[in-house]
């Protein structure tokens, strides 16, 4: 009887702690803080970003911010172009 109870019970508790797991890791928009220079405004403009697919390991296109009618880089720190690789890349699946 306990081995049975044993083996109906232990893949219940698996699959309940798995879609626990699961739902924690699940990708979601997590803030990030990104950098672009807007030459109309002094000194370099801060703008929070929710978007997952911009990180400085991306291989695809820059990422881009528009403003108005213009569209800006972004960076992932604020010395712009001063430090290298800092462009933020859409990561291509």
């Amino acid at each position: 009887m306990k081995l049975k109870m044993f083996k109906v019970i232990l893949p219940v508790v698996v699959f309940i702690f798995a879609s626990a797991l699961c739902s924690f890791t699940v990708n979601s928009d997590i803030p990030r803080v990104a950098y672009y220079d807007d030459p109309n405004i002094a000194g370099v403009q801060e703008v929070t970003i929710t978007c997952l697919t911009c990180s400085i390991t991306g291989t695809g296109d820059l990422c881009k911010i528009q403003v108005g009618p213009f569209h800006y880089q972004l960076y992932s720190t604020s010395d712009l172009d001063l430090v290298q690789n800092n462009e933020l890349k859409l990561i291509v699946n």
